[in-house]
């Protein structure tokens, strides 16, 4: 096993209260070896822009904000099941 990489994993257990036997500690350094060959072997940065959405999205969808005059209290709270001194009551959640 490489010392320092074998000095990382033993880093990496007592900072995370890990328990690894020395087996798995091998393969762990074996996966970690070929990441490294797989990352050596790449090419370098992509030239090209990054995707933020897998799909071409049109925003046809949404309407222009017309700004209006606003709801009354009295308004608002006509909807609401229970209401008291001027607030939407609700059940209560927490004991």
């Amino acid at each position: 096993m490489n010392p320092i990489l074998e000095r990382d994993i033993l880093g990496y257990e007592d900072s995370l209260l890990l328990s690894v036997d020395e087996t798995q500690r091998k393969e762990l350094s074996a996966e970690c070896d070929a990441l490294g060959r797989i990352f050596a072997n790449a090419k370098g940065p992509i030239s090209e822009e990054p995707m933020f959405f897998p799909f071409d999205v049109e925003q046809d969808a949404l309407r222009e904000d017309v700004a209006e005059a606003p709801l009354s209290r009295e308004e608002v709270l006509c909807n609401a099941p229970k209401t008291q001194e001027g607030q939407i009551k609700v059940p209560k959640v927490v004991r």
